[in-house]
């Protein structure tokens, strides 16, 4: 999916990965994001990260009050892999 950048401008893709349901009634959700911007594809404010990609790929998280944890591994300089677990009844 194509979207629009965090910072407001430009574009990069943002694709599903791996989707699972834990034992504890959360969800974890893998998401890559691929592009080259200037600002970098990282963005460690859960605010920002639920208004940019969840409401988008994870339609059932409420809010940015539902993330309970957030781990994003960068391989290298055009690539971001988002691992985050939520709640979807806060």
């Amino acid at each position: 999916m194509r979207l629009k950048h965090w910072q407001g401008y430009g574009c990069v893709n943002a694709k599903r990965i791996e989707y699972t349901i834990n034992q504890d009634r959360t969800k974890t959700i893998k998401i890559e994001v691929t592009g080259n911007h200037e600002y970098g594809l990282v963005r460690n404010d859960r605010y920002d990260v639920h208004r940019w990609l969840m409401t988008r790929l994870a339609k059932d998280c409420p809010d940015y009050r539902a993330i309970t944890d957030m781990v994003i591994d960068t391989p290298d300089d055009t690539t971001a892999i988002y691992v985050i677990t939520y709640r979807t009844n806060i």
